[in-house]
């Protein structure tokens, strides 16, 4: 099996997984591509990354210097697998510095992997167990933290714009089939 159809998977079960939830709880809403660029929604990629990566945020916030969310879970391509891992990253705004020290510490687990990022592993390769695992525990804290911190820039993500990029997804996942 290729690393682009192992990748593809992955995109298709946490889509279908976090779909699954939704049923249950409808306010659970999630980041997904957003642009075609490079043709990867065309080719099945729903969320942001790349042959060896896919990130997915219950934010809406972006470290523009990373280009990556400013609190996200990770699937990466790794010598042992496919891991998981939850990063946090404010290289952008070096001010968030301190919340997102005192937020790690919250959480637990996180360890600097350069200065304003930080990196939370799970040693359990199964990503799904461990994306229900940052939802059931970790994204709860989160969320009371940035209600605590109004002025961190994340927010939750708008229901509206929510819907607009399911369903453009839904166009995509529909030429495919």
């Amino acid at each position: 099996m290729s690393e682009n159809s192992v990748i593809l998977g992955i995109h298709e079960n946490i889509l279908s997984y976090l779909l699954e939830r939704r049923k249950e709880d409808p306010s659970q809403l999630f980041t997904m591509r957003k642009t075609n660029r490079n043709n990867r929604l065309e080719e099945g990629y729903w969320f942001i990354g790349n042959d060896t990566y896919l990130q997915v945020s219950f934010w809406d916030g972006t470290d523009a210097f990373h280009k990556i969310s400013r609190i996200g879970f990770f699937v990466e391509k790794r010598k042992q697998g496919w891991v998981s891992n939850v990063y946090i990253s404010c290289k952008d705004e070096p001010d968030l510095d301190a919340p997102f020290t005192a937020l790690s510490a919250e959480l637990g687990g996180f360890m600097p992997r350069s200065q304003h990022l930080w990196r939370k592993h799970f040693s359990n390769l199964n990503y799904l167990e461990n994306l229900e695992r940052f939802i059931n525990d970790d994204k709860k804290i989160i969320d009371r933290f940035l209600l605590r911190n109004p002025d961190i820039p994340m927010k939750k993500i708008e229901q509206h714009k929510f819907s607009e990029n399911l369903n453009r997804l839904y166009e995509y996942m529909n030429k495919l089939n």
